[in-house]
């Protein structure tokens, strides 16, 4: 399993370089780092105790972008259940405090801001009490065509599926967050078919993807093609209503 993460979480990391600067619409990814960014100076404004846990860390993607965008003394905890991708993350970092965990965190340690990009494994039902009361929850995901509409399309018998942004949505009101903003974005995205290829290998979105599967891609895309991405941002607060403020 771990070698299996490790294999994936490297084909993930080189897909996040060539993914900037061909979004023809809204790029989520920066408004998802925006947001996080407001809360920081927000927290820190009003004198916080200023913690920030990050989920499916991977190879630290989402603490090492927060640290080159925010000149504030931060403490940043980036959790991943894979011991490979931890240990590229803390060769890569060494202010985050990383670690290796399953789902549940062991302790009673509050977070100020829990930030989730891609990860859908760690639930909200193993996370709210580390959640501070007065704390924020970021997630970033795709939607029902998991970010790949055409792709769909194609292989809608072998497609695998996994929860909407209304479940998620259901799983925070059942968690006692009163205060959740959802907002849906629909763009295109320019891929050439290695890059998409990559995506591919990279996490289980197609049973049993092959080589023939590329061809197949090949044959009806092209080499280079717009994909339809469905994106979403959660933020979501147990006791704060100040969101409209910042968002």
């Amino acid at each position: 399993m771990n070698n299996y993460n490790l294999k994936k979480g490297l084909i993930r990391e080189k897909v996040n370089k060539f993914q900037t600067n061909k979004v023809y619409g809204v790029n989520v990814d920066n408004l998802f780092f925006n947001y996080i960014l407001k809360f920081i100076t927000y927290f820190k404004k009003y004198n916080f105790n200023l913690n920030i846990l990050d989920l499916g860390t991977g190879t630290g993607i989402v603490p090492r972008t927060i640290y080159s965008k925010s000149n504030e003394k931060l403490s940043i905890h980036g959790i991943d259940v894979s011991k490979e991708l931890i240990s590229i993350a803390k060769s890569l970092d060494s202010k985050t405090n990383y670690s290796v965990i399953k789902t549940k965190l062991n302790s009673s340690k509050k977070y100020t801001i829990v930030t989730n990009r891609l990860c859908p494994r760690y639930k909200i039902s193993d996370l709210s009490k580390n959640i501070s009361l007065n704390g924020i929850y970021i997630f970033k995901e795709y939607d029902e065509y998991r970010g790949l509409k055409e792709i769909k399309d194609l292989f809608s018998k072998r497609w695998i599926t996994r929860k909407y942004s209304s479940d998620f949505i259901s799983e925070l009101n059942k968690y006692n967050f009163k205060y959740i903003y959802l907002q849906k974005y629909l763009y295109f995205r320019k891929y050439t078919i290695d890059e998409m290829d990559s995506i591919l290998k990279s996490t289980n979105i197609i049973q049993n993807y092959s080589e023939k599967d590329y061809i197949k891609i090949k044959k009806k895309l092209g080499v280079s093609f717009l994909i339809t991405q469905d994106p979403y941002l959660i933020i979501a607060s147990k006791n704060f209503n100040f969101l409209n403020k910042i968002l």
